[in-house]
C-alpha cells in the first residue's frame, strides 16, 4: 500500500478510483489517500470493497462496516473516544 497526500483529490475524483477500476484503487482516511490497488480486500467482492474510492474516516472512527456510513462527514459527529481511536490508526 502506498500513501499519497490528499492534495488534488476531491471526493468526486476519489470516486473514480473504486473497484470498478481494478488497475488503480484508492481510499482516504483523515485526509490521506492510500493506493490499495494491490490489496485483494479492496477489489470486487473483497471485504473492504465498500471503502474503495471513498473517504472512510467516519467508518474507522465509529468502527462501522455499514455502507451507509461510508463517506459521512466527521465534523462535529465524533466523541472524544472515537477521535482518539481514529488517531490510533
Amino acid at each position: 500500500m502506498t500513501t499519497n497526500s490528499s492534495e488534488g483529490y476531491t471526493l468526486k475524483r476519489l470516486r473514480s478510483y473504486d473497484s470498478n477500476n481494478p488497475k488503480s484503487i484508492k481510499f482516504a482516511v483523515k485526509d490521506i489517500v492510500y493506493d490499495v490497488t494491490d490489496s485483494d480486500s479492496f477489489q470486487r467482492k473483497g471485504p473492504y470493497e465498500m471503502f474503495s474510492g471513498r473517504d472512510s474516516t467516519y467508518c474507522l472512527a465509529k468502527m462501522s462496516m455499514s455502507p451507509h456510513d461510508v463517506g459521512k462527514d466527521t465534523s462535529g459527529s465524533l466523541t472524544e473516544k472515537e477521535i482518539e481511536d481514529l488517531n490510533g490508526w
